[in-house]
Formats: structure tokens, C-alpha cells, sequence
């Protein structure tokens, strides 16, 4: 996978997690709404038990939803950090964590280095290079240890 797509993978994540969040709030707010209708005085049956347990399993549902993608999440971050860091350049690695992390802009990494645009450029394209091939060196040898494990 490329670094662009690993980034697009990064942001669908922390909108789904932003929007679990929003709901377990939701959930909360609802849940006090329940709460604060219940009381100890005698009255018709309610739903609002119903309601309550169907709330809170939702709630449960939601959380361990959103624990499973901070776990991706983390994991997507870890390989990108990885396959930076294994990258031998350090100008390519210094290129992609602006770019990608610090999110400058392609002006703002000429000014930075003093390239020229055509020689960023150059240099951008080397940088995704052997970001991917890191990526797939990692896939290779992972593959690699599972056989060796399976031996």
C-alpha cells in the first residue's frame, strides 16, 4: 500500500472514530434522560428499562468498536513509522514527515530545502519510492517469518 493510501486509511478511521465518539455521547445523554425519569415511586410499567438496557448494550457495542480502530489505527501509524524510518536517506525521511505529518505544502518544502520545483519533485518521487519499497520489504519478510515459523 502506498503512503497516500495509508494516510486516506488514517483519516477514514479517525472519522469513524470521531463519529463513535459522538455517539457514545449521544448514548450518555440519552441514558441520563432515562436515569433521571426513573424514580422509587410506584407507577405504571415503563420502557424506559427496556430502553436503558437497550442503551447501554449499544453503548458497550459502540465502545468496543471504537477500541478495535485505535488498535488499527495504531498498528496503520506503527508500519508508516516503520517504513520511514528504514528508508536510508535521511532527506527523503526528513521530505515525508513534512509532507505527510507536518502537512507542508510542495511550496513550503522548496523553501525549506532551497530546491527548485522540478528538483523537489525529483526528490518527492524518490522518497514515495523507497517508502513503498520499505513497505514491501517489511511484507516480504513478514511473510518470510511465517514460513520460517510454520517450518
Amino acid at each position: 500500500m502506498s503512503l497516500e493510501r495509508y494516510l486516506d486509511h488514517i483519516e477514514c478511521i479517525n472519522s469513524l472514530i470521531k463519529s463513535k465518539e459522538d455517539l457514545i455521547k449521544k448514548y450518555d445523554s440519552d441514558l441520563e434522560n432515562c436515569t433521571s425519569h426513573l424514580s422509587d415511586m410506584p407507577r405504571a410499567e415503563s420502557s424506559n428499562n427496556d430502553k436503558m438496557n437497550s442503551l447501554i448494550n449499544e453503548k458497550l457495542k459502540i465502545k468496543d468498536e471504537l477500541t478495535d480502530k485505535r488498535i488499527e489505527l495504531e498498528n496503520i501509524k506503527h508500519k508508516i513509522d516503520s517504513a520511514i524510518n528504514a528508508i536510508d536517506h535521511p532527506l527523503y525521511q526528513d521530505i515525508l514527515i513534512k509532507m505527510y505529518y507536518e502537512k507542508k505544502s510542495f511550496k513550503e518544502l522548496c523553501n525549506i530545502y532551497s530546491f527548485e520545483k522540478s528538483q523537489m519533485s525529483k526528490n518527492i518521487e524518490l522518497a514515495k519510492k523507497a517508502f513503498n519499497s520499505g513497505v514491501n520489504r517489511s511484507k516480504t519478510e513478514q511473510i518470510g517469518l511465517k514460513r520460517t515459523v510454520k517450518v
